[in-house]
């Protein structure tokens, strides 16, 4: 047939077809294979956002960012109410779905820190701490400066009853060594707390935070 069944020979790339979603208020250009800059900053300005195809993360060497924080955020809803600031980078990575961050985080400087805005419960944690290791950047938590004050007010049990039912829900319980693990102190005594009182905090409830830091946590 003259066909080579050697699929080495055959350039081909699978894809799951997915986007990644990514906000900014500071200039942005993608750079591609061939060295060409192009400007996004009108893209930016009409749509509020950046959303990039899977398919076509392969064909850039490079995305051209200047500002002073990157963030990647777990949910959905707070990705979309988090009071943006000059000089951020929001990128939205779906729960445990890191892929084309991983893809993408790589293409940026990496003189530019990173930090994970997601729950602080035990699985956002394990997410954060995934994804520091996958591209190899020191694990960070984006949260707000007064932590400890949405901590005592909006915090939630682990385990919640169902409405008319006799079973519950609840989050992945806590491995108690976290708090001792974080470099810290504020943020220890965070999850102390949490731990504790058996207790876990949704992201959504923090955007209405006007100042926001980076948590060393690892």
């Amino acid at each position: 047939s003259g066909i080579d069944p050697d699929n080495d020979a055959i350039d081909i790339t699978l894809t799951q077809d997915e986007v990644i979603r990514l906000r900014t208020l500071s200039p942005l250009s993608l750079i591609d294979k061939d060295g060409l800059r192009h400007d996004m900053r009108a893209q930016l300005a009409l749509l509020g956002e950046l959303v990039l195809p899977e398919r076509c993360l392969s064909k850039l060497h490079g995305i051209e960012w200047q500002g002073r924080q990157l963030v990647t955020v777990e949910n959905k809803g707070a990705f979309v109410d988090y009071p943006l600031q000059a000089g951020e980078l929001l990128i939205y990575v779906p729960g445990r779905n890191t892929s084309l961050a991983r893809q993408l985080l790589p293409l940026l400087p990496s003189t530019i820190p990173w930090a994970h805005f997601g729950d602080l419960d035990q699985r956002g944690l394990d997410i954060a701490a995934e994804l520091a290791n996958a591209v190899n950047r020191p694990l960070a938590l984006w949260l707000p400066c007064n932590l400890m004050e949405y901590v005592h007010h909006y915090a939630r049990p682990l385990t919640r009853r169902l409405e008319g039912q006799k079973g519950s829900r609840g989050k992945t319980p806590w491995r108690g060594s976290l708090a001792m693990a974080q470099p810290d102190q504020v943020l220890a005594a965070v999850f102390m707390y949490l731990i504790e009182s058996h207790l876990w905090l949704e992201q959504e409830v923090l955007v209405t935070s006007p100042c926001w830091q980076a948590w060393p946590a690892g």
